[in-house]
């Protein structure tokens, strides 16, 4: 920050709130965009704040975790099915992870539309799975 800053003492007009809002947004929309990211900003204000919340979506890696495999082969599903991608309902799925403490649901499913986590019990997944597998 400049030495010389001095903060202002008078109140902002609401144009100015509008301004300020909208430069806050595209300034942090374009410098995420520079990384090739999408996000998503939004901003809340009452009287004396304006808060502005910030969200990244970083892409998810095509490998496997080194520790999926064995978590796999725990709850009973195929060690090679990370990243497969299975459809239930209307939604579309790919598997992303194994939570082991999780005794009901313990695979994690990503929405590829929404983006949304799911998380479903392993009999399920190996259902979809092999029904995907005989189309």
């Amino acid at each position: 920050m400049d030495p010389d800053f001095e903060p202002r003492t008078t109140p902002l007009s609401p144009d100015e709130k509008i301004r300020l809002r909208s430069l806050m947004q595209e300034q942090i929309e374009d410098a995420v965009a520079q990384f090739g990211l999408l996000c998503q900003t939004t901003v809340k204000e009452d009287d004396n704040h304006v808060s502005v919340y910030t969200t990244v979506n970083f892409p998810l890696s095509n490998e496997a975790p080194r520790d999926f495999a064995a978590k796999a082969a725990a709850v009973g599903i195929p060690e090679d099915c990370y990243g497969k991608t299975v459809v239930h309902k209307t939604k579309v799925l790919k598997i992303v992870d194994v939570n082991l403490r999780a005794q009901k649901y313990p695979v994690e499913m990503l929405d590829t539309i929404s983006g949304k986590r799911w998380r479903y019990p392993a009999h399920l997944v190996v259902t979809l799975l092999t029904q995907q597998e005989a189309k």
